[in-house]
Formats: C-alpha cells, sequence, structure tokens
C-alpha cells in the first residue's frame, strides 16, 4: 500500500496544497481518459471491489461499467461510465 501525501507549497505570495502519491497519480490519469460520452473512469482493482448493485443500473439487469483497454498504460483494464442517479 502506498501512501498519499499532502505538502504545502508556496510561491511568495500564492500558498496552496498539493495532493501527492501513486493514488493521486493514478486518479489524474484516469481523469484525463474521460471525456463528454463517458466521463468516468474507474481502475480495475476499484471496480474488482464494487459490489453488484454499483455494478448495474436500477433495473438490476443493465451494467453501468464498460470494459475498456489503456494502450498507454500495457492495455491495463479499465473501465469507464456515464451512468448517474438522482439523489
Amino acid at each position: 500500500m502506498t501512501g498519499v501525501f499532502i505538502i504545502a507549497v508556496s510561491v511568495r505570495v500564492a500558498n496552496d496544497l498539493v495532493w501527492a502519491g501513486k493514488a493521486i497519480n493514478i486518479a489524474v490519469k484516469l481523469s484525463d481518459l474521460g471525456d463528454r460520452d463517458h466521463p468516468m473512469y474507474i481502475s480495475n482493482r476499484v471496480y474488482n471491489r464494487l459490489n453488484d448493485a454499483e455494478k448495474l443500473r436500477l433495473d438490476k439487469k443493465t451494467a453501468i461499467w464498460a470494459k475498456r483497454y489503456w494502450t498507454a498504460k500495457n492495455n491495463a483494464i479499465v473501465y469507464r461510465s456515464n451512468y448517474w442517479r438522482e439523489p
């Protein structure tokens, strides 16, 4: 398990917090894969931790997530979705 770090960064007058770590790095890269039609991407590791209710639409028959291969990462398995539920 890798750590997630937060670092205070300051350049003259501007101060900000910067998140660092493997999980953050992967999340940022996955978010870059998103587009207008499929804005959400998750890793295979996250997908495997979802329960069935989180993988299916409310009809319990239709999959929410579509399997894809991330070619820039040696065809790593990722999942994308455009599904959302009203709160």
